[in-house]
């Protein structure tokens, strides 16, 4: 007789079958792995990740790898998925001659159709390769050729050939590509395509500002991972607790009074130091320089009041955010003064903290209607299209452009701000805000030496 399912991952099982339901089309694979057994565990339901991450520490979760079909679709193929109650690890297969073979196993459980490839190469798709760990009794999955042959050198693994296709990943705003073990959940933002996106205000919009024009169609060619929060007390409690030379957390406590707070009271400069730091710490390569040819990284040496700093943006490493990516990023393809629909905003509510005035902006902001003493928590509130917190208030954040009081006309490519300026951009408004200050169009300056109890970032890191 076959053993029970243990009761959590019934759980999973179900918000699987729950979530799947609903979907349909190409859809991202998330993949973990046992770190135990060296097995993995593939899933597209958002529900069965979120319960993995949250209820079985012995899964590492690896990011989305591919996608897949989530319906018998475009001459698709059911995936059949096993568990085998002694060595915890799945087995994948589109074989119904190996499905019934594996069904009359006494240590398998069958866990159903969980997604649907290709038995065939088909374009833009890519070849799974399956292997069988015969010392730990599990397989494993990989369509990456390096994996492939690292592995066909390791003696504990044989090779079982090719199982399927799938395609390629195509990034789409909010996915949740990967988690950093310090800065936490990296969200995936695609970059525009050809048509760009309105960078700036529309002159009717209440509020703005003057520098918030002349609206233009930006261009973004690369594809980034931004952080779901801002910065908080404890990422740098705990990237300074790896990498000694960062300075201590000037966050103003009564202000940010737990280490869930964003810090605040960082100068541009210490943003700087902190991303390369994180890179380093992650084994990703440092995007920040005191040179053109990005020979010398900045670090605590050499980061403190430099005004030549150069940014490597195609660099693997976390980075500041310029302008463009950062409005991109929070309008989440809206085109509204907020990321959230908000029709009570208008010139009569746009410079005020009365609760309850503007409910659907008070869900994802913090702003002054909450309070004037300090930043909230980060990630409290509601996130935004694509599932990113805390880009309306609570702290403002650093982007990398140097300031300038117009912008481009008509059409930009990858825009990060005029060569030279006194200040650097600031974003998002913050906790002592009015509404108007916290508009997806609103635009600041601070010296990159200036620091305010409101002024905290997030990073960003480019992605193939």
């Amino acid at each position: 007789m076959k053993s029970p399912i243990h009761p959590v991952l019934v759980s999973l099982l179900l918000c699987c079958l729950l979530s799947g339901a609903a979907l349909g089309g190409e859809v991202p694979v998330y993949r973990f792995l046992h770190t135990n057994r060296g097995g993995h565990l593939y899933t597209i339901s958002a529900a069965e990740r979120d319960n993995i991450i949250n209820h079985l520490p012995q899964y590492a979760f690896e990011g989305i790898k591919f996608s897949v079909q989530a319906n018998a679709e475009n001459g698709s193929t059911a995936v059949y998925r096993f568990f085998n109650i002694h060595t915890g690890i799945h087995l994948y297969t589109i074989s119904e001659v190996e499905r019934d073979a594996v069904m009359q196993m006494p240590q398998y459980n069958y866990e159903g159709v969980k997604f649907y490839v290709y038995a065939q190469e088909v374009a833009g798709s890519a070849a799974v390769y399956r292997f069988f760990n015969h010392v730990r009794g599990g397989h494993l999955y990989t369509i990456s050729e390096i994996e492939r042959d690292s592995l066909m050198d390791s003696p504990q693994w044989n090779y079982e050939g090719i199982k399927f296709y799938v395609l390629d990943y195509r990034f789409s705003g909010g996915d949740l590509f990967a988690i950093d073990p310090i800065v936490g959940k990296l969200l995936s933002v695609p970059a525009t395509g050809p048509d760009g996106f309105q960078q700036g205000s529309p002159d009717s919009e209440a509020c703005r500002m003057a520098t918030e024009g002349p609206r233009f169609t930006h261009l973004l060619t690369r594809n980034i991972l931004a952080m779901e929060t801002e910065v908080t007390r404890r990422m740098w409690a705990d990237l300074q607790a790896l990498q000694p030379s960062l300075p201590d957390d000037p966050s103003h406590r009564g202000h940010s009074p737990t280490l869930y707070h964003p810090v605040q009271m960082i100068t541009w400069y210490e943003a700087v130091l902190y991303a390369n730091l994180l890179s380093i710490a992650q084994g990703l390569a440092p995007c920040y320089y005191a040179d053109a040819s990005f020979t010398t990284p900045i670090d605590a040496s050499n980061y403190d009041n430099t005004n030549d700093i150069h940014c490597n943006f195609d660099g693997s490493g976390y980075r500041l955010p310029t302008e463009g990516e950062w409005e991109y990023v929070c309008r989440a393809g809206t085109t509204s003064p907020f990321s959230v629909q908000e029709p009570a905003y208008g010139a009569a509510s746009c410079e005020t903290c009365s609760v309850g005035l503007l409910p659907a902006l008070e869900s994802v902001c913090v702003f002054c209607m909450f309070n004037d003493v300090g930043s909230a928590p980060a990630g409290g509130l509601e996130p935004n299209p694509w599932n990113m917190h805390d880009v309306h208030g609570n702290v403002w954040e650093w982007c990398w452009d140097r300031w300038e009081s117009v912008y481009p006309v008509d059409m930009a490519v990858d825009y990060t701000g005029p060569p030279a300026g006194w200040g650097r951009v600031i974003r998002g408004g913050g906790w002592s805000s009015y509404a108007a200050g916290c508009r997806s169009a609103n635009r600041n300056s601070n010296a990159p030496t200036g620091v305010a109890y409101i002024l905290g970032f997030r990073l960003v890191r480019t992605v193939p």
